[in-house]
């Protein structure tokens, strides 16, 4: 719990920089992964299968900007991503190879900015 409030609390002082003049046309929603069934605990993450496919698959949506802000800490991850909607967030993540393969499961919420990063 302690982890996940200090996420929360990271990401809304340090990682919504330059998205100010967004927030109010844009929805943001963060996207939490963790290991799936079928990661293997032997094997270091650039070896799980499908490992490589999907951070080629975040790297592209950080290109696309779709992705604003990620950080991974102990053997949790977090995305910050910019979609019309939760449906289509949704559908955009549950196709990620690394979720398709059951090495990671996720969850996403729609992320309500009420204090902007403003440097």
């Amino acid at each position: 719990m302690f982890k996940k409030a200090f996420l929360i609390l990271f990401v809304m002082l340090f990682s919504i920089s330059g998205m100010t003049e967004e927030t109010e046309n844009t929805k943001f929603f963060i996207v939490h992964f963790e290991v799936g069934d079928n990661w293997d605990k032997s094997l270091p993450p650039q070896q799980q299968p499908k490992f490589r496919e999907h951070s080629q698959n975040l790297n592209r949506l950080r290109k696309e900007k779709v992705i604003v802000f990620g950080a991974r800490y102990t053997d949790l991850g977090v995305i910050i991503v910019k979609a019309d909607s939760l449906t289509k967030a949704e559908a955009m993540i549950s196709v990620d190879p690394g979720v398709q393969s059951g090495i990671f499961i996720y969850k996403i919420e729609k992320l309500n900015i009420f204090y902007p990063w403003e440097p």
